[in-house]
């Protein structure tokens, strides 16, 4: 299990970001998300929603506050120690590697894989749908092709992660706006691929979204960030279903475009 404790994190006056008049000064989270359950954060843009993935992955330090993972406490601990496997917006595919070399760089550090890891390699792109794909560099690589190819790497990365552990670790798996700027087919590609992850029932996944419909037909639990007075904080969570039903909630003013 992951738990947030108080969490807060300040931004200096010049990086403080979001829309509108007031911008968000500053991030304060408390939450709990269990392992083996598909985590959704919703949010306005701006709202806090990447920051929050950033302090997890250890990219942003709190100024206060626990982070627990599995029952350590991990908010000390450099990014390249946190057991975090991410997927960033951009992708971050390497542009001189091909898509096998960038998802084996991710898993081992390096572009050419050992025999053993190579076929898995070769698996997982088949489970995706890339296995043509492997010998293209990124620039031949449509969006969903680049998506797909970024997010085998980080559910190999989760599942290592897991292994290497001796399954006594369950880590962090998080996608950050992993649906973003995919047409409806390549997202219903990603989703499938994403919900069908074996790693799924071993790490705590956690993803990022703008659109209603990439929460609702996708995520098992919803955690909703809204900004106050300049202050990010998760507002309400509980399943997606029930958020929706609720005409008072905050993902129900989303879900129809309301304030």
């Amino acid at each position: 299990m992951l738990i947030l404790n108080d969490i807060v994190f300040r931004f200096e006056a010049e990086r403080a970001h979001g829309r509108g008049e007031q911008p968000v000064l500053s991030c304060r989270y408390a939450a709990a998300f269990e392992c083996g359950t598909l985590h959704a954060v919703a949010g306005r843009s701006g709202a806090g929603k990447t920051t929050l993935l950033y302090l997890l992955a250890g990219f942003y330090k709190a100024q206060s506050g626990q982070i627990t993972l599995n029952g350590m406490p991990i908010q000390h601990l450099p990014a390249r120690k946190r057991p975090v496997s991410m997927l960033f917006q951009e992708n971050n595919l390497f542009a001189h590697l091909t898509a096998r070399e960038n998802i084996a760089v991710g898993i081992c550090g390096k572009p050419r894989a050992d025999k053993g890891l190579d076929a898995r390699i070769t698996e997982a792109m088949e489970r995706a749908g890339i296995a043509a794909l492997g010998a293209e560099l990124p620039e031949n690589l449509s969006g969903g092709e680049k998506k797909r190819t970024a997010l085998v790497r980080s559910l190999m990365r989760a599942e290592m992660l897991y292994n290497s552990s001796g399954g006594h670790i369950c880590p962090l798996l998080l996608l950050d706006e992993p649906f973003n700027e995919l047409d409806m087919h390549a997202k219903a590609q990603f989703k499938s691929l994403l919900v069908s992850a074996p790693v799924l029932k071993n790490a705590v996944i956690i993803y990022t979204a703008h659109q209603p419909e990439d929460i609702l037909d996708t995520a098992e639990r919803l955690y909703v960030i809204e900004a106050a007075d300049g202050e990010a904080r998760i507002a309400e969570n509980g399943t997606p279903a029930e958020l929706r039903r609720n005409n008072t909630s905050v993902f129900s003013r989303l879900c129809t475009g309301g304030q």
